[in-house]
């Protein structure tokens, strides 16, 4: 067992070096000859990229995943156990895409409070863009609450109970 887990180690040590071994040249005093070929010089820039590939793959995949739940629904035919399997892809395919969808607004919004934070000259104008910033995150999450409570009341057949958030 030690020998197994010796040998997975000096692996993924040997492997380590082999993917990092490219990267060294960018420590490196002299400037690399290769062009960039993402186009990216920053880690935020890098991010926004990977954020954007994986919005071009995981949107169609939601919809898909929607346009499944749809159908479940709609051939339900009644059933219960059906019906809930219908409702949980759905909701989780929306909840899913306002992620995916944000995740770009998240970067830029935590962005912006840096640089806010560096633009203020004192302590005040600090803390008045920091309320501003925790205002925006509240009244955001108070419409999606509001849309997701929308949704659940159409999907629930308008009984109050079944459209009960689950609370506790």
């Amino acid at each position: 067992m030690k020998t197994k887990t010796l040998a997975l180690s000096v692996a993924a040590v040997l492997l380590a070096g082999a993917v990092s071994y490219p990267f060294l040249g960018i420590a490196a005093s002299e400037p690399s000859k290769y062009p960039n070929p993402i186009g990216a010089s920053t880690i935020v820039d890098i991010l926004l990229l990977v954020i954007r590939l994986v919005q071009q793959v995981a949107v169609p995949l939601v919809v898909l995943a929607i346009m499944y739940g749809a159908f479940l629904y709609l051939t339900s035919g009644g059933d219960p156990k059906k019906i809930s399997t219908a409702h949980k892809a759905i909701t989780y395919s929306i909840l899913g895409i306002i992620i995916i969808i944000s995740a770009r607004y998240l970067v830029e919004f935590v962005q912006g409070i840096g640089a806010g934070a560096a633009a203020s000259s004192t302590l005040k104008s600090f803390a008045e863009n920091l309320a501003n910033s925790f205002g925006a995150i509240l009244l955001g999450g108070s419409v999606l609450a509001v849309m997701y409570a929308a949704f659940l009341y159409t999907t629930g057949g308008e009984d109050p109970e079944k459209s009960r958030p689950p609370i506790g």
